[in-house]
């Protein structure tokens, strides 16, 4: 009868475990949604979909404004206010959704 129990207690603790591994273990899709990020851009009312082609936009901007290179994600709320701007007056038919 003891067996039965330590048995049933590990099968418990197990089924309650499997939902926490699943949720914290790394998705194949993370670094895919860390390189393609919605942002709000609060001025224009839209969302801005981070990909490829807005990270060469982002790159042309700082080249044109004669900025040092600095992650995105690393500017204040103000300079990247500053982008979005740009960003709308050199629209090139990007998703943005």
């Amino acid at each position: 009868m003891r067996l039965h129990r330590y048995l049933a207690s590990l099968v418990l603790m197990a089924a309650l475990a499997a939902p926490l591994a699943m949720w914290s273990s790394p998705r194949d899709d993370d670094d895919r949604r860390e390189k393609h990020s919605r942002y709000y851009d609060r001025d224009h009312h839209d969302y801005h979909q981070w990909n490829d082609s807005e990270s060469r936009n982002y790159e042309r901007w700082e080249r044109e404004e004669h900025r040092e290179h600095r992650e995105f994600d690393r500017l204040k709320a103000k300079e990247k206010n500053k982008y979005w701007a740009w960003r709308h007056r050199h629209f090139d038919n990007d998703d943005r959704h």
